[in-house]
């Protein structure tokens, strides 16, 4: 990821723009190193403490917003501005001239492009927070032509492979792997795509294999490509089938989630975008029944999203994945991912033992690819991530985990630290 406090970048040119990003990053520092850094202060000398913690502080608010740019699929930040403050009587180290006033928000300060450094003590806990933020405008180049692809599985199971790529205007949010059955009732397709005009898309591929209507939408997780097409196919006749975790998982990130899409795509393809939840919904199990089809939907927990689902057809021995697999490309661990249920939740699809499998991201594939590229991958980021806390390792340093293994994974450059900070973050607490 390129850094660069002024807006453009010799010898390349700015060809997309993905809107602000922010970084921040809250450490402490014991009383003790404060109480002497303080007399260092009265007699001129440098406090190696404070530095080191500013430092440490520094790097995790860089990698913390190049992580952010690189969710909305830029390879550079530009434009950004720094600031450091301190707050409290005992401050005057940390000050710089262009610190601004230490009583002003961090809200505020993000609206002014920053960072921000803020020093506070509290009397129950002996310790000295360190608060930086940072703020830059994530750039990148244009991306592919976003061209859905149709992958016949067996007779009348078909995938839909999107980009392997982040969401962008060409591929209007439909960055992931769909599919469809057409059965004697009807054709259910499983997931509905991240806007009206990627739905209109996926619609418009199903419409090559069959004049048949979309008579039931089953929408397998909360990220935006598995619902947010909703509407469209809702006003076509469709019903809309989801779990009860991953309807409120599409409520608890809408906003997010239309703020993500405006940025990548912008408005006019983001246009005509409603939020439509499913109209029946289930905890951990459904079943759907279209003459000799028949559809087993299962919410085995939480994995990449808190709702994620698969959809077993036993008859055709053909397994949709949605999130819980990734192929070709580099798993996203978000901050609504779960690693741990992750690992969980690819059991029990694993259990089925399809013939076929049609993953989240990727093409058709076959469970053991699929076992590899995530849930190897899975294992071996919390086995290393576990080993290195064990070894009290601090999050600042999280990037020297070892994933050269993994580089044939599309995006691991830009997911590989990411994944692992928030792997560690995760396992702070379990």
């Amino acid at each position: 990821m390129i850094h660069s406090t002024t807006n453009s970048i010799e010898g390349r040119e700015v060809s997309q723009y993905h809107g602000v990003v922010t970084g921040e990053a809250i450490l402490g520092a014991n009383i003790f190193k404060d109480f002497f850094a303080g007399i260092r202060d009265i007699v001129g000398g440098r406090s190696a403490a404070y530095e080191q913690e500013l430092g440490r502080a520094r790097k995790i608010a860089f990698e913390e917003m190049s992580q952010q740019a690189a969710d909305l699929g830029a390879n550079a930040v530009i434009g950004i501005d720094i600031d450091y403050e301190t707050v409290g009587p005992r401050g005057g180290m940390l000050m710089v001239p262009s610190a601004r006033p230490g009583r002003r928000s961090v809200r505020n300060n993000f609206r002014r492009s920053g960072y921000r450094h803020r020093q506070r003590e509290s009397m129950h806990m002996k310790k000295l927070f360190l608060l930086l933020a940072s703020l830059g405008l994530a750039w990148s180049p244009a991306r592919g032509d976003g061209e859905l692809q149709l992958q016949p599985v067996i007779d009348n199971v078909y995938a839909i492979v999107g980009d392997l790529g982040n969401r962008s205007a060409a591929n209007l949010g439909n960055n992931a792997t769909f599919g469809f059955v057409v059965t004697e009732k009807g054709v259910v397709l499983i997931d509905s795509g991240a806007t009206e005009q990627g739905a209109r898309r996926i619609d418009a591929l199903i419409d090559r294999v069959t004049a048949d209507p979309v008579i039931v939408v089953i929408n397998t997780g909360g990220q935006d490509h598995r619902w947010l097409g909703n509407d469209y196919f809702r006003r076509q006749g469709a019903r809309i089938v989801a779990s009860r975790n991953a309807v409120a998982d599409q409520r608890k990130r809408l906003r997010d989630q239309f703020i993500q899409l405006d940025n990548l795509l912008g408005s006019e393809r983001l246009a005509g975008t409603e939020a439509a939840y499913a109209d029946e919904t289930f905890d951990d199990r459904l079943d759907l029944t279209f003459g000799d089809t028949r559809l087993e939907i299962r919410h085995p927990g939480p994995a990449h999203t808190p709702g994620d689902s698969f959809v077993w057809l036993p008859r055709q021995q053909v397994m949709f994945s949605g999130d819980i697999v990734y192929v070709e490309r580099m798993a996203a661990i978000g901050a609504q991912s779960n690693s741990r249920g992750w690992l969980q939740a690819f059991d029990a699809m694993a259990a089925y033992r399809p013939a076929y499998l049609v993953p989240g991201h990727g093409k058709v594939t076959t469970l053991e690819h699929a076992h590899k590229d995530t849930r190897e991958y899975l294992a071996f980021l919390r086995d290393a991530v576990g080993a290195f806390i064990d070894d009290g390792g601090d999050l600042s340093d999280i990037g020297s985990i070892d994933q050269s293994a993994w580089t044939y994974l599309i995006n691991h450059e830009l997911l590989a630290g990411r994944n692992a900070h928030r792997v560690f973050t995760e396992m702070e607490w379990e």
